[in-house]
């Protein structure tokens, strides 16, 4: 009776729902991403461009936007930073306020 109850519940573990923890990065390993992000020029580079060398935030899933109030709040983590000393492309977000588009790529793999 006790074999037939622990082969009853060894079996319900593949009904139990399983994790997959791949992000589903277009790169292989962090030096590839790194060699892909260095020729990203700031301002002058179009949003296309950044899909044709991997960092599509479309059609992958370890892309999350970041909202403004949670982009003002990772910035502002220190209120003796002048906004003069932040980085141009922060300073400007902050700026247009809700206008502003941030993504944040995680890049994973298991």
């Amino acid at each position: 009776m006790l074999l037939a109850l622990l082969a009853a519940l060894g079996g319900c573990g593949s009904l139990l729902p399983a994790t997959i923890s791949d992000a589903g990065s277009s790169f292989h390993s962090f030096a590839q991403a790194e060699f892909a992000f260095e020729p990203i020029e700031p301002f002058k580079m179009p949003a296309r461009e950044l899909k044709l060398i991997g960092f599509d935030t479309e059609g992958i899933r370890n892309v999350r936007l970041i909202p403004y109030p949670d982009l003002v709040s990772r910035l502002a983590t220190n209120a003796s930073i002048a906004m003069a000393d932040l980085d141009p492309g922060f300073r400007d977000c902050i700026q247009v306020r809700m206008a502003c588009v941030a993504d944040e790529f995680h890049f994973v793999h298991a």
